[in-house]
């Protein structure tokens, strides 16, 4: 049976998370992290959709995108960099099949309260979890300056 269709909607943002494969670590050395990057800021130069902030985490991570004027672009766009990244993570460590626990997750973000909060929360994650003393200092996390 099919899924459904996502309808996203133009000009709006979404929190859009995903994690390891029954909660597995996916960003196993430096390179991983730099190439999930690589390929998230090499894909958005095609589509119509803007990478406004994330967090990776080792076993997960969180992104912030504004749509664009097609905002059916998100799944394309999501499907192709998941893929390529799964690709590289397969291909470097002689695995098969799933990277990601399963279909990304997106959000709608309905409020300035609501992204704000988000903010927090990614700033929050690597701190919790012990990877930095305050958000800034650690590598893995970007927010725009205009959010």
């Amino acid at each position: 049976m099919p899924r459904a269709k996502r309808n996203f909607k133009k000009h709006r943002f979404y929190h859009v998370y995903d994690r390891g494969n029954r909660k597995q670590v996916v960003f196993r050395d430096i390179d991983d992290y730099k190439f999930f990057l690589f390929k998230l800021y090499q894909l958005e130069s095609k589509y119509s959709l803007q990478i406004k902030a994330y967090c990776l985490m080792d076993n997960h991570f969180h992104l912030l995108i504004k749509t664009g004027s097609d905002p059916a672009e998100l799944s394309k766009f999501m499907q192709r960099f998941l893929t390529s990244f799964c690709l590289y993570i397969n291909q470097k460590y002689g695995l098969v099949g799933h990277v990601f626990q399963g279909r990304f997750m997106a959000s709608l973000i309905t409020s300035e309260g609501y992204k704000s909060r988000l903010i927090k929360y990614f700033k929050q994650n690597p701190v919790k979890a012990g990877y930095a003393r305050v958000w800034h200092q650690y590598r893995w996390i970007r927010v725009d300056d205009d959010l």
